[in-house]
């Protein structure tokens, strides 16, 4: 649980810095967290990969701010923490109706495909 705080905490933290970012320079800061990822990736430690995965989802929370003038709840955000810090246990999430299935699933696709995977998603929802 410590370790779930720290990270939210963290995230919190860089998505506040970043609404100092022009889109410019967002989309560079993207850029260059996702180039970093792939070059670090072999020879990084687990907190290193998680201080990069963390940049990239407080940059996902601010862009997904301007784009649609939400910003998630904590407790989403939470949901999408909880599922980096744990890829392999292949975790299942009980979101309620009208609780932001769509927001984390957006955020969670967001995550997926900057760390290389495929992602196919469908939903009616407009986000």
């Amino acid at each position: 649980m410590d370790k779930l705080y720290y990270l939210f905490a963290a995230t919190m933290e860089k998505a506040h810095a970043y609404r100092e970012l022009n889109i410019n320079e967002i989309t560079e800061k993207a850029i260059a967290l996702k180039h970093k990822r792939a070059t670090t990736l072999k020879k990084a430690t687990k907190e290193e990969i998680e201080n990069v995965d963390i940049d990239y989802i407080a940059l996902t929370l601010e862009t997904l701010y301007r784009s649609t003038n939400m910003f998630p709840r904590d407790t989403q955000i939470l949901g999408v923490l909880l599922s980096t810090i744990n890829p392999d246990n292949h975790l299942i999430e009980e979101i309620a109706t009208g609780q932001g299935k769509s927001i984390v699933s957006a955020l969670h696709a967001a995550y997926l495909c900057f760390t290389g995977q495929t992602v196919d998603m469908t939903t009616s929802s407009q986000i």
